[in-house]
């Protein structure tokens, strides 16, 4: 998050930066919180203040949907800035209807 200009590295500010990163998938909530909770759980790790909670694999595989997550929600962010920097917003709103056509047919849908 700190690489993509999301974070300032300052762990008082993670928690709004964390809800702040995943506003766009809107009603989130739960998903929010798992993902707090394993980066609190991670940093108590690192620090080496967590004596009791072994990390497992079940952790390690959210984390990773966490992280792959945020990563499509920022390459999304990015297409929309080089589509509207291009002058072609009319791409955007036929993507927008290609996406709610595409939501229909699927069970799972992260929207971006």
């Amino acid at each position: 998050m700190v690489v993509f200009g999301d974070w300032d590295g300052d762990d008082k500010t993670f928690d709004g930066a964390l809800e702040k990163a995943f506003e766009p998938l809107r009603g989130g909530t739960e998903f929010f919180w798992m993902i707090k909770d394993l980066t609190q759980l991670a940093l108590a790790t690192t620090r080496g203040e967590n004596k009791t909670r072994p990390i497992t694999l079940d952790d390690a595989v959210k984390v990773k949907v966490g992280c792959d997550t945020y990563l499509r929600l920022k390459a999304a962010q990015h297409a929309r800035d080089r589509i509207r920097e291009s002058g072609n917003d009319a791409a955007i709103s036929s993507n927008v209807c290609s996406r709610r056509s595409q939501r229909s047919k699927s069970r799972v849908y992260l929207r971006p």
